[in-house]
């Protein structure tokens, strides 16, 4: 029983060093545009990339799975196509 409970403290504790992980890499990419002069869409690219890659990793069944094979196991758009529909939504807003 001990055992058990030892082995499920140290399964979280994993799992929240590998979220905090995660999160110290976004706070250093936040701290670099914060820096930095130029705010492009290069650097709002590379947020939206890491995020999505943060949170398809959380999901333990999907932790060991190459990013592509993420996205499609667990049936999310790929950023591009996102873009994508964002520039569309755009373009129709500004017409009409």
């Amino acid at each position: 029983m001990e055992l058990r409970l030892i082995q499920t403290l140290q399964c979280g504790v994993r799992r929240l060093q590998a979220c905090l992980e995660y999160l110290h890499k976004f706070v250093c990419l936040i701290n670099s545009i914060v820096f930095s002069n130029n705010s492009s869409s290069l650097l709002i690219e590379k947020i939206e990339i890491i995020i999505q890659k943060m949170a398809t990793k959380l999901v333990h069944e999907c932790k060991r799975l190459s990013y592509s094979d993420r996205i499609k196991y667990l049936n999310l758009p790929t950023l591009s196509f996102k873009r994508c529909r964002g520039d569309m939504i755009e373009t129709f807003e500004t017409d009409f």
